[in-house]
């Protein structure tokens, strides 16, 4: 699987807010990167990337190319996620013992949310014909 190289022009909401949660959208064509760096410090990101590592490419509005490239969601994001899912299973919680609690809290007191919500789905699993 070759690399290939494509582009992001970096903007003013990249500055701002940093990368978006889930993926950022890069470009083949260097130029539309330049196009649109200049909302932003004229900076062009230029990543080298096999096919297979990225979500893919999709036709946008007009000529618009974008090629989407997985990134880490922002803690902020997973937090948010893990109190949805806890509060959408939150009878699960009677049932787990005390190694279970603990497990549990440890993993969200240090901010392993992922691991958490893997966690939680377990519970939900195990117990779910008792809650």
């Amino acid at each position: 699987n070759k690399e290939i190289t494509i582009y992001r022009g970096e903007t003013s909401k990249d500055i701002k807010y940093g990368e978006a949660n889930g993926f950022t959208s890069y470009t083949p064509q260097k130029e539309l990167a330049k196009y649109f760096s200049s909302d932003g410090v004229g900076k062009i990101i230029e990543l080298k990337i096999k096919p297979k590592d990225t979500y893919g490419m999709i036709g946008s509005v007009g000529n618009e190319i974008e090629i989407l490239i997985p990134t880490k969601f922002s803690d902020e994001f997973m937090k948010r996620k893990l109190d949805d899912y806890s509060n959408l299973n939150i009878r699960v919680f009677d049932k787990l013992n005390d190694d279970e609690v603990n497990k549990f809290s440890e993993l969200e007191d240090n901010k392993h949310y992922e691991d958490a919500i893997e966690l939680l789905m377990n519970y939900v699993k195990k117990y779910k014909q008792n809650i």
